[in-house]
């Protein structure tokens, strides 16, 4: 098991697994964990800055006073005065510029740079014009018994990361899984399950294809596997024998 011993400095904090520390002053603090075990030991460290922020908003003084912000009002944290659909708290996270609808200069906001998954700060990367095909899911498998007539349900989400609207479809190429819608308008979850009757023991492998007509990153193709097992009440137990 080993033994833990956490450190700030040259006080000693605990010696659990794990620690909870209130951070109530402003600066850098470091802490340190070693760990003991079978007569070898090891140390890892960790340096937290902690930065003033007076009404506790998430954003800090000196960033809301730069941005001409009032760092005593807690709720200037979810305001948008750029418009670009991004508040100033995900203006901070994300490095943009609060009082710029888009900091990089690329044509395409902030926020929509955000909710596509692109990069806010780099002007050579922005979102596609059209719809851009995402799935929830690139692999799963599922594990029954043999003589199951079916699986539980796995589910993910198709979506549209691009600008205007994305109809999808999906088929399978093996008869044992079910898709639940195999169609329809993103955003939409599909369910999928595997019909397993009749299957032998082994590992099986089929694929989901999901097309957007004219849609980025059509078609994604999902891995999928089936496991079909021993059915319980078939093993055998077998105890050792005692000669007397």
């Amino acid at each position: 098991m080993g033994s833990f011993e956490w450190k700030r400095g040259n006080s000693v904090l605990g010696t659990d697994r794990g620690i909870s520390v209130s951070l109530e002053q402003t600066g850098s603090v470091t802490f340190s964990l070693k760990v003991t075990a079978n007569g070898q030991s090891d140390t890892a460290s960790v340096t937290i800055q902690v930065l003033p922020d007076f009404d506790h908003d998430g954003m800090p003084n000196d960033w809301e006073l730069t941005y001409q912000f009032n760092p005593l009002d807690p709720d200037d944290a979810f305001n948008d005065p750029d418009g670009d659909g991004l508040h100033n708290l995900g203006e901070r996270q994300y490095g943009t510029h609060p009082r710029q609808p888009d900091t990089d200069g690329d044509g395409a906001s902030d926020g929509a740079e955000v909710d596509a998954h692109t990069n806010p700060l780099d002007p050579d990367k922005k979102p596609a014009a059209g719809p851009v095909l995402q799935t929830g899911a690139s692999a799963f498998g599922f594990t029954v018994q043999a003589g199951a007539p079916v699986s539980d349900q796995k589910s993910f989400w198709i979506t549209n990361a691009g600008a205007g609207s994305l109809n999808w479809s999906a088929s399978s190429d093996v008869p044992w899984l079910q898709l639940n819608p195999a169609g329809g308008a993103a955003p939409t979850e599909m369910a999928v399950t595997a019909l397993p009757g009749g299957m032998a023991i082994g590992t099986y492998t089929g694929h989901i294809t999901v097309q957007g007509a004219g849609a980025t990153g059509s078609p994604d193709v999902i891995t999928v596997t089936l496991k079909v097992e021993e059915a319980l009440g078939a093993l055998k137990l077998y105890l050792p024998s005692i000669l007397r």
